[in-house]
């Protein structure tokens, strides 16, 4: 397993989405600053938090959806899946 899938959480920010505040927890700060326009203080109504088994499912996702389309898989950088999964998990 590569050893930028073995982070744990270190990132944490709350954000008002669709009327509801949720506190996103990540590994890395790029989810943090796209989601910057929508921070918010107030208390959470709900959290998530990616964990490297969230980047590997994203991966494993993305590699099968490439493959379906008769594309050779991308390894894309744990950043820009972690936003993925933060969707997902939303």
């Amino acid at each position: 397993m590569p050893a930028v899938f073995q982070r744990e959480p270190a990132m944490r920010g709350r954000y008002k989405i669709a009327g509801k505040v949720i506190e996103v927890n990540s590994l890395y700060p790029l989810v943090q600053a796209y989601c910057a326009d929508f921070r918010t203080e107030a208390e959470a109504d709900f959290a998530v938090t990616v964990t490297p088994e969230e980047l590997r499912y994203e991966q494993h996702i993305t590699d099968r959806e490439w493959k379906l389309e008769g594309l050779e898989p991308v390894a894309f950088p744990p950043e820009e899946l972690e936003i993925t999964a933060v969707c997902r998990l939303i």
